[in-house]
């Protein structure tokens, strides 16, 4: 498949290959990432939530169990350096993505409580960039760059082909 044949969306492709190719290090990195000092205080409610641990479990089950990884990136996307960006900010980051998934992503900033939300949106910063570091050599993206490789299960097997040579006629 040629670049120009790939219609895939960026934000889905992504997805997929951010799903095939999350490793035990990966984890390792987000949960090893400390929070910024700005977010101190979203850590200090943390620690004295007593069902904080098992609220963010939940979340994050939330997102790794999803079939379509895309609100993950759509997360990921919505943060700096692990911490969430205004809301101005992210419109223009978010500008492309599927009306499913924005809606998605909305209803995920409004139900989730705040302090587990800070802690939720930096691990799976970490998590992601870890990632794609190691697949891609850099952990940056946007749909405006290149579009990782069609997964082999994705591929459409090869049409048929006519023979190149003809059976000669024997007289």
């Amino acid at each position: 498949m040629t670049p120009q044949d790939d219609d895939r969306d960026p934000w889905d492709a992504e997805a997929d290959a951010f799903a095939d190719g999350v490793e035990p290090g990966d984890f390792e990195v987000a949960e090893a990432a400390e929070l910024p000092d700005e977010l101190l205080a979203h850590a200090e409610a943390a620690a004295l939530d007593p069902e904080f641990g098992n609220e963010l479990d939940e979340w994050l089950d939330h997102l790794m169990t999803d079939d379509d990884q895309t609100l993950m990136l759509a997360l990921e996307q919505s943060c700096h350096l692990g911490v969430l960006l205004p809301w101005d900010m992210r419109g223009v980051r978010l500008a492309t993505l599927p009306p499913a998934t924005l809606a998605a992503l909305h209803r995920l900033l409004e139900a989730c409580p705040r302090h587990v939300l800070v802690h939720l949106a930096h691990y799976v910063y970490w998590l992601l960039r870890s990632e794609r570091a190691r697949r891609r050599g850099s952990p940056e993206w946007s749909p405006s760059m290149a579009m990782p490789p069609v997964p082999w299960w994705q591929q459409e097997p090869s049409a048929f082909k006519p023979m190149k040579s003809w059976p000669r006629r024997w007289p």
